[in-house]
C-alpha cells in the first residue's frame, strides 16, 4: 500500500481524482513534482524567481557514513530548493501516507515514495499548487520565499530511528534491504539544508497529509536548530484521529485504520526517539500515541497555524469505509473539530496556535480558495502571524455536504 489507506494504488489514484481537486493532493499519492529542464524563459532571465528547483542530496556526513539516513530502498534522500528571498523560507514535507507492514514497505520501496532512484536534477514545484506559486497576486504571502521541498521516501513521517536495515524480508519484490530511517533523514535535511535556512528571519515549516503530520511532529526540531529565525508551523491536513478520540464509540471497533497504521510505524520503525520526548514521557506505556498530532501538539513550544478540513475526504474515506453518509460525516467532523480545539487551540502549553478550519470535503491544498468572514487562508495566516494578540481561529460551521464551502465566498464562522 502506498497511500494513507488500505486502497491499492490504482484505487488511491481514482479516489484522488474524484475527491482531491488540487494538483498538490494528487501528486501526494503519485510521488514527486514533475521533473523537467528549466524553461528557456527562466534561464534567459536570471533575476526572475522561478519554481524550478534543484536537487540537493541529504548527506549528513556522520549519518551517511553509518547508513542511518536512507530511503526505504537504501537510496540517498533528497530535497529540492528553489531560491528566493533568503530571509523568508518555507520547508515543505511531502506527504503520501505510510506503510504499515513489511510487505507494504517492500512495495513502497519500489516507488518514488520509498526511493529517490528516479529523482531528476531539477523539479518544477509549480505542480505543487498554490503554496509554490510565484505570482504575487495569486500567492501574496509565499510568492518570493526560498522554497524547500523535502522528498518523502521513508514511509513513517520522517520519524523512524532504526539503525540496522531489515535484510532479506522483501522476497522477490526487488529490494534487498529495508531502511526505516526517516528520523535520520530529517536530521540530514536539517544539516545539509542549513546554508539555505541559516539566513532566514522567518521560517515556515509545512507539509500536507503525512507531511502535515510530520510538521506537527518535527516543527520544534526545525526551530531548535535555527534559533535566528522566527519559526512557525503550517500543517495542512495532518490532524488524523485515532479510535480513542470518539471513533470507537460512534462508529464501532471496525474503524480506526490510522491507529493500526501508526502503531505499526512507531514500533517497527523504532520511532520512539524520532518524536517529541515530552510526549513520550507523558504517555508511558502508550508511547505510540505520540505519532498523532492530537497528543504531540499538546507539547509543542513552536506555534503552528493548522489548515484542516473537519470533513477531511481522505480520513472519511478510510475511517468510515462504506458508511459515508451525511450523518456519519457530520459526526466525524464534530469529533475532529473538538479534538483540534482541545489538543491544539486550547493546549495546556499556552502556545498561541491558530487554525483555518473549513467544512469543504477535501484533503490538502485549496490554498486561497476558501474564505471565512471575507478572509482567505493567506489573510488568516498573515493576520495570525503578524498580530498574535488578535484573532487566532477562522472556522466554517456548515454541515456536510457543503459544496459552497469550497469556493471563495464568505461563510458563517465561529470567533
Amino acid at each position: 500500500m502506498f497511500a494513507a489507506c488500505t486502497l491499492n494504488l490504482a484505487a488511491a489514484n481514482a479516489y484522488a481524482n474524484e475527491h482531491m481537486e488540487d494538483s498538490l493532493s494528487r501528486f501526494l499519492i503519485r510521488g514527486i513534482p514533475s521533473m523537467s529542464s528549466q524553461p528557456e524563459s527562466d534561464r534567459d532571465n536570471p533575476n526572475k524567481l522561478t519554481t524550478m528547483a534543484r536537487r540537493v542530496v541529504l548527506s549528513n556526513s556522520k549519518l551517511a557514513s553509518e547508513n542511518q539516513a536512507r530511503c526505504l530502498d537504501g537510496t540517498m534522500p533528497v530535497a529540492y530548493v528553489a531560491e528566493g528571498d533568503p530571509s523568508r523560507v518555507i520547508v515543505f514535507h511531502q506527504g503520501g501516507g505510510w506503510c504499515s507492514s513489511t510487505s507494504e514497505c517492500c512495495q513502497r520501496a519500489t516507488t518514488p515514495l520509498g526511493s529517490s532512484s528516479e529523482d531528476k536534477p531539477t523539479a518544477d514545484l509549480s505542480t505543487g499548487g498554490g503554496y509554490f506559486n510565484r505570482d504575487a497576486e495569486a500567492n501574496p504571502f509565499f510568492h518570493n520565499f526560498t522554497m524547500i521541498y523535502l522528498r518523502y521516501c521513508d514511509g513513517g513521517s520522517f520519524s523512524g530511528m532504526k539503525k540496522e536495515p531489515q535484510q532479506g524480508v522483501c522476497g522477490s519484490d526487488g529490494v534487498d534491504k529495508l531502511f526505516y530511517q526517516g528520523g535520520g533523514i530529517l536530521d540530514a535535511a536539517i544539516d545539509t539544508l542549513a546554508p539555505h535556512v541559516s539566513k532566514a528571519e522567518l521560517l515556515v515549516v509545512s507539509g500536507c497529509s503525512a507531511g502535515g503530520l510530520a510538521t506537527y511532529l518535527h516543527v520544534d526540531k526545525w526551530a531548535e536548530h535555527f534559533p535566528q529565525a522566527r519559526t512557525v508551523g503550517m500543517p495542512d491536513s495532518g490532524f488524523f484521529l485515532d479510535t480513542d478520540q470518539g471513533l470507537r464509540e460512534q462508529f464501532g471497533t471496525t474503524h480506526g485504520h490510522y491507529e493500526t497504521q501508526l502503531r505499526w510505524v512507531f514500533d517497527a520503525m523504532e520511532a520512539r526517539g524520532g518524536v517529541d520526548q515530552k510526549c513520550i514521557a507523558a504517555h508511558s506505556g502508550e508511547e505510540w500515541r505520540c505519532m498523532f498530532a492530537a497528543y504531540s501538539a499538546e507539547h509543542l513550544v513552536t506555534s503552528v497555524f493548522a489548515l484542516q478540513s473537519v470533513y477531511d475526504s481522505w480520513q472519511v474515506g478510510n475511517e468510515l469505509a462504506g458508511d459515508v453518509t451525511p450523518e456519519s460525516v457530520n459526526q466525524y467532523g464534530s469529533i475532529l473539530r473538538a479534538s483540534v480545539h482541545k489538543s491544539l487551540l486550547s493546549a495546556p502549553s499556552g502556545v498561541a496556535h491558530g487554525a483555518f478550519l473549513d467544512t469543504c470535503f477535501h484533503h490538502c491544498g485549496k490554498w486561497n480558495s476558501m474564505e471565512v468572514d471575507g478572509v482567505d487562508q493567506t489573510g488568516a495566516f498573515a493576520s495570525w502571524l503578524t498580530s498574535p494578540g488578535s484573532r487566532r481561529v477562522w472556522e466554517q460551521t456548515e454541515a456536510y455536504p457543503c459544496d459552497a464551502c469550497c469556493n471563495r465566498k464568505e461563510t458563517t464562522s465561529i470567533d
